[in-house]
């Protein structure tokens, strides 16, 4: 799933009360109760999906719960969102200076590659905030790199 930063902050980001399976479709329900209006992209952009494994559905009942309230209630923002992961009024906040977010975990190549091709294609000065999970597989080695 792709979207636009301005548009993300709007929702304040993936709801952190999903855990597992679910997450990307909450959010697209926030983003459409917010107004927000899908474009479709197919056969217009290149776009990539990064490989990860399924995803866990052992918490499926809490997580649709959780998306059924979102969208009998038309929730347009989630509370354990972007402001709780950083403590931070995101109308107030560095956010409005970054360019480019990137949420990652466990997907170090993918990083990499993303990167990469921010580097290869743009031009300083540019803001990127890299979002990481605690991953296992050396994301934290590529960021120490990069800065």
């Amino acid at each position: 799933m792709a979207f636009w930063k301005a548009d993300l902050l709007k929702v304040n980001g993936y709801n952190e009360a999903i855990v597992g399976w679910g997450r990307d479709s909450e959010l697209a329900i926030r983003l459409v109760n917010a107004g927000i209006k899908k474009r479709i992209i197919k056969f217009a952009a290149i776009t990539f999906h990064i490989y990860h494994p399924e995803i866990a559905r052992t918490h499926l009942l809490v997580n649709d719960g959780i998306l059924n309230r979102t969208l009998k209630d038309a929730i347009k923002s989630c509370d354990l969102g972007i402001s709780h992961t950083f403590k931070i009024n995101i109308k107030t906040s560095f956010m409005d200076k970054v360019s480019i977010l990137i949420v990652t975990y466990n997907a170090a190549q993918d990083l990499q590659n993303c990167l990469d091709s921010i580097k290869n294609k743009h031009t300083p000065p540019l803001e990127v905030v890299v979002v990481d999970g605690l991953s296992q597989d050396g994301t934290v080695d590529i960021l120490k790199i990069v800065i």
